[in-house]
């Protein structure tokens, strides 16, 4: 069995082309409302202090200088709404205790001393609001638990202690108002999940695993203040999105990024106004470039009210509009795949970001201009007539040639697929976005809340089921593939508890309508075609037979 409840993770992603290659640490922090981050580079000292604006979308060097080479290891800890930075080289011990600068104009030594050679970890934490670290050396085991002294002046070691050898992935996090941490061991698997002892005399374990090896590891605090572990593997591009919780973590999604980063950094950053946003920023010593990719749902593409949240600028298409043209009323029959393709794309163009324009000789830059006059000047029926003037050509208008229209597609699958070709790729993105169409049947798993987070992420999705045959024999329903299927666009989410949440726009029945999405498990009262095991499926809520329909698959367009 696969898990095929998997979206492109993040909501957007902005590509900084410009980071030189060499950088060997990069240090999140805060001063006020604004957020920032220490860039580094151990070869030859240079350092850099940035800003990141509030939106993720851009990045701008506001103080650089020259250090000394060498230094391993940038801590960053508040006191008394003060941010300071420790700075540590682990093959000379030599530490620095630093005070950032206002408006991040560099930095004012505080102390210089010397500790012990060799620790290649250090993780911080608070005690009220106190800071404390935990100093750990991979080779050894050894282990510190240490508070920062009222003076600045040092640590006082609270507890010495030998912990297995070998963990280089450490992510703190706050749980019901404990201490936690996240230990991993890259190289052969071993995960824990601790609590801190309030004793600072170690930690409890609470739970404990074995993963996948090869995982870099960051963390994040999402709007809600409610911790978050990002995993990725740098070899494949493989990446988790992860709530934690007690005593592990629930998967939330599962995509790639682009392979080869060395740095996978959270980063929450702060705005004027609202709750923090979490972003993670990815980096390459090597060849340097840099992404980050906004992780928290936003919502200015929705429109919200007590009961249900819907996607703005989203039309309701009826494919068979009496309004349609002559020469493509005869699309309208058949035309419920092509009228959610119109409908998904025509809400991915309106809530894209304003800064991003499809290039000219395109015909999503055709479309965007019916979009653009929507419904003031253009129809639905134009939008409609676009889209079936496409497909009567037999080049029927795709998600992944509207992406390609914006820049170059930089990931596809296949790796040799065409994105004007429709049907030949089946996932692609590039800086502006992403598009992906996904087939399921027996064995996988698809839920409704699959698709609220599509919504929530700005994901513009088409679900695409078969009208199964729901037939009752000696007291057991039968389902048998009709072979013929119909597509509905997904439009929002219910806000409240509901046994059918997820909102759809059915060009068939001309409505919005709301579904549920699940899997259905064989068993002696429930036969599914062809033997199998489980299949997903989806049934409507004012629907008086309850009918299961049988999934086929779902596609999905975001722009940036």
């Amino acid at each position: 069995m696969q898990d095929s409840n998997q979206l492109p993770v993040g909501r957007r992603t902005y590509t900084a082309d410009w980071w030189a290659s060499g950088w060997t640490s990069i240090t999140p922090f805060h001063l006020g409302s604004q957020s920032y981050y220490l860039i580094y580079n151990k070869t030859n000292g240079t350092v850099h202090m940035d800003r990141v604006s509030e939106d993720g979308r851009a990045t701008s060097t506001v103080w650089s200088w020259t250090w000394s080479a060498g230094w391993t290891h940038f801590v960053p800890f508040t006191m008394s709404g003060q941010q300071y930075i420790i700075a540590y080289n682990s093959s000379s011990g030599e530490v620095h205790f630093d005070r950032v600068r206002p408006n991040a104009q560099g930095v004012d030594i505080l102390w210089m001393g010397r500790w012990g050679t060799g620790f290649t970890h250090f993780v911080p934490f608070y005690v009220g609001d106190h800071p404390h670290l935990i100093a750990y050396n991979s080779d050894t085991g050894l282990v510190h638990f240490d508070r920062i002294t009222d003076r600045l002046n040092g640590v006082d070691v609270a507890s010495s202690l030998t912990w297995a050898s070998g963990f280089d992935q450490f992510v703190p996090y706050v749980f019901n108002g404990e201490n936690r941490l996240v230990a991993y061991n890259s190289a052969t698997g071993l995960v824990h999940f601790d609590r801190i002892l309030p004793a600072l005399n170690g930690v409890d374990v609470l739970g404990s695993g074995t993963w996948a090896r090869g995982w870099r590891l960051t963390g994040y605090d999402d709007v809600n203040g409610e911790p978050h572990l990002i995993a990725y593997n740098a070899g494949t591009g493989l990446v988790h999105q992860d709530r934690l919780g007690h005593s592990g973590m629930q998967i939330l999604q599962v995509g790639y990024w682009k392979t080869g980063q060395s740095h996978v950094v959270g980063l929450n950053v702060r705005r004027a106004s609202g709750a923090p946003r979490g972003f993670v920023l990815g980096y390459s010593t090597t060849a340097g470039g840099a992404t980050i990719t906004m992780l928290d749902d936003d919502t200015e593409h929705l429109a919200c009210d007590a009961t249900d949240c819907r996607i703005r600028d989203l039309p309701l298409l009826h494919q068979t509009d009496p309004a349609l043209p002559a020469d493509v009323a005869a699309q309208g029959p058949l035309g419920c795949y092509d009228a959610s393709i119109a409908m998904a794309a025509a809400g991915a163009l309106a809530n894209r970001s304003p800064s991003a324009s499809p290039l000219t000789a395109t015909r999503t830059r055709d479309f965007d201009a019916l979009v653009s006059s929507w419904p003031a000047t253009s129809s639905n029926a134009d939008l409609l007539a676009f889209q079936y003037r496409t497909a009567k050509a037999r080049d029927p208008y795709y998600f992944h040639e509207l992406l390609q229209d914006f820049s170059p597609i930089e990931r596809r699958v296949p790796a040799a697929c065409d994105p004007r070709a429709y049907g030949s790729c089946k996932s692609a993105d590039s800086r502006y976005g992403d598009a992906y169409r996904i087939f399921v049947g027996p064995g996988d798993f698809v839920s409704d809340d699959l698709f609220v987070r599509g919504v929530r992420q700005k994901v513009m999705q088409i679900i695409a089921f078969d009208w199964t045959r729901n037939t009752t024999v000696d007291g057991r329903l039968v389902l048998e593939l009709a072979n013929a299927g119909h597509k509905v666009a997904v439009s929002g989410f219910r806000r409240a508890t509901t046994s059918h949440p997820v909102l759809v726009n059915d060009p068939g029945a001309n409505r919005q309508r709301r579904i549920h999405v699940g899997v259905l498990e064989a068993s002696s009262r429930l036969v599914l075609p062809n033997g199998a095991a489980s299949w997903p499926y989806v049934e409507f809520s004012d629907d008086p037979a309850h009918a299961k329909l049988l999934l086929m698959h779902y596609d999905g367009v975001r722009l940036n």
